[in-house]
């Protein structure tokens, strides 16, 4: 993967498969992500995985075309390489065009939040959106098109 990052010294940019990427810390995006998580009159967690799956998309269609990956399970494979990477954990993908299952067994999400909260907050929802929006997006990039996948259940660190 790393041949395929690209860095442009005159902009400050950083793109892989010709999508731009950034870095951050876990105190960071779960920052980020409390704040479109926590109020009440926006509907933050869909925000958070529509966002991912939308950006991830992109990404992994641009991986696919550049490593000139066609069959699904060679795909789904390449998903999970390129999650991987970006440091966002360790995912296994099982999946057909009628569905499948993901298996998070890393979560920068979630180990994070543990590794700065702890016992010190009880949290009784996922906290891994991006990941689920990444998983819609690989099965969206593998077998149809943007937006043509969403999980129907999602279950994370409670």
């Amino acid at each position: 993967m790393l041949e395929h990052l690209r860095l442009d010294r005159e902009r400050k940019l950083i793109s892989l498969f010709g999508e731009p990427v950034i870095f951050h810390c876990h105190h960071y995006n779960l920052f980020l992500q409390q704040t479109i998580e926590d109020p009440d009159w926006i509907d933050g967690v869909s925000i958070l995985r529509k966002a991912a799956q939308e950006i991830f998309y992109s990404l992994l269609q641009g991986a696919f075309k550049t490593l000139g990956v066609q069959q699904a399970a060679e795909r789904l494979a390449v998903a999970s390489q390129v999650f991987s990477f970006l440091g966002l954990g360790r995912l296994e993908l099982q999946a057909s065009p009628s569905g499948g299952e993901a298996q998070l067994t890393h979560s920068h999400y979630a180990e994070g939040w543990l590794s700065k909260y702890g016992d010190q907050l009880n949290r009784t929802r996922p906290i891994d959106h991006l990941a689920v929006g990444y998983v819609a997006a690989a099965l969206d990039a593998t077998f149809a098109e943007l937006g043509s996948y969403s999980l129907l259940r999602a279950q994370g660190v409670q």
